[in-house]
């Protein structure tokens, strides 16, 4: 609750432009706006406090189209994002939500739908995201944190507590891409619901038509290394995977690497074998 005084020398004189209809001329009037602390009422731009969703980092074309609305409203930094919200990038946009669990990136041509419980209202917390075009990539950590986050595609969808990955949905499917960290991915697979865990390093398609996936593995430590450095990951534009993950050699490398007991097939990268 906020005090507003106001005070008029001249209520209701020729040229104030003070005095609303039907509102008595006095010379002092005291109103109580019974607001959200440090936001105004419906407002995209905080005025006190930063602990809601918003856009952090804005460049090239970035829209958002609230509940029920049919225009689309530029985004810049600072925007505040509310439950029920469409958020899009253009074709060289790029953008950054942050929220208390985490952050997530929007790559070029992306679009995605923060889900709502049927009332547009602000959130203090994202905890689901619906990526209904284009590239996502979604930094989490709910270690301290009760529940995980949700995510969903057209043919896929799932959650993670503490995890740097990535979610796509293209033509192709759903490409999810762990960096580190864990996360689970679902579908259905024509017997029922199919449920994945992927680890660091872990990588799998969806595809469309069939709704099957093939986990294959790629080396994150790069893409991790930059990410601190403010650089994204590099990911396929046609099927959402990481570019590393096309270059066999660099998956062998890692398997050693890290896993110590497991390699890639040849006839099969997809699949692994363990070393005799």
């Amino acid at each position: 609750m906020v005090g507003l005084f106001i005070a008029e020398k001249n209520a209701g004189g020729a040229g104030s432009g003070r005095t609303s209809a039907g509102m008595p001329a006095v010379g002092m009037l005291f109103v109580f706006l019974c607001l959200p602390a440090g936001l105004d009422a419906m407002s995209r731009v905080p005025t006190v406090y930063n602990s809601h969703p918003a856009v952090s980092h804005a460049a090239g074309q970035v829209v958002v189209r609230g509940q029920g609305r049919s225009a689309w409203e530029p985004v810049e930094r600072g925007t505040l994002l509310l439950s029920g919200d469409v958020v899009r990038t253009g074709s060289k946009g790029r953008a950054r939500i942050s929220f208390m669990s985490g952050s997530m990136e929007l790559y070029e041509g992306t679009e995605i739908h923060i889900p709502t419980t049927g009332k547009h209202e602000r959130r203090k917390d994202i905890r689901e995201v619906v990526v209904t075009e284009g590239r996502v990539l979604l930094d989490i950590d709910l270690k301290g944190g009760e529940g995980s986050f949700q995510y969903r595609t057209g043919n896929a969808w799932g959650q993670a507590r503490t995890s740097l990955f990535t979610v796509s949905y293209l033509r192709e499917g759903t490409a999810i891409n762990i960096y580190t960290g864990e996360a689970q991915v679902s579908c259905h697979d024509g017997y029922g619901e199919r449920i994945s865990s992927l680890v660091m390093g872990s990588s799998v398609r969806i595809e469309e038509k069939r709704a099957t996936g093939r986990i294959m593995r790629f080396d994150p430590r790069k893409a991790v290394e930059d990410y601190g450095k403010n650089i994204s990951p590099m990911l396929d534009a046609g099927s959402g995977l990481p570019v590393q993950a096309m270059d066999l050699a660099v998956r062998r490398e890692m398997d050693r690497s890290l896993d110590g007991d497991t390699q890639v097939d040849d006839e099969n990268p997809g699949r692994q074998r363990g070393r005799s």
